[in-house]
């Protein structure tokens, strides 16, 4: 990698953030607002992005975890971290294919779905 990003972790980990927090807000404006069509399938759109690009900075989080250097303290934090960010990402991947198994199968959002995410955008930002 460039000497001047020493690990990308950083720059990618705010897709997953706005991604997530994007179509958690798309999916309560749904319920908001039912007369707008595009809200739930545009935030249903967003829900595997969200996925995807966590698994990317989790495994690019992963290598900064193991070659950044970090004193105790550090490491006690980057632990806690990487624990919540492992234990949301998670949760993302497991809501992302729930929701399209439904999408695939012509089903509507699930009433489960914006709980769930609402859930998961509370990890994120104690991540």
């Amino acid at each position: 990698m460039p000497d001047v990003i020493p690990n990308w972790h950083p720059a990618i980990v705010h897709f997953p953030i706005a991604l997530t927090l994007t179509a958690t807000l798309l999916l309560l404006a749904s319920r908001l607002r039912p007369a707008s069509p595009l809200l739930a399938p545009c935030a249903r759109l967003l829900l595997p992005l969200a996925a995807l690009s966590a698994l990317l900075a989790v495994g690019l989080g992963w290598q900064a975890y193991l070659t950044v250097e970090h004193d105790a303290a550090g490491h006690r934090v980057m632990t806690r971290h990487r624990d919540w960010a492992q234990l949301v990402s998670a949760g993302l991947l497991l809501l992302a294919l729930w929701d399209g198994y439904r999408r695939r199968t012509g089903q509507a959002a699930a009433a489960g779905l914006l709980p769930a995410l609402l859930l998961l955008s509370g990890g994120l930002t104690v991540t």
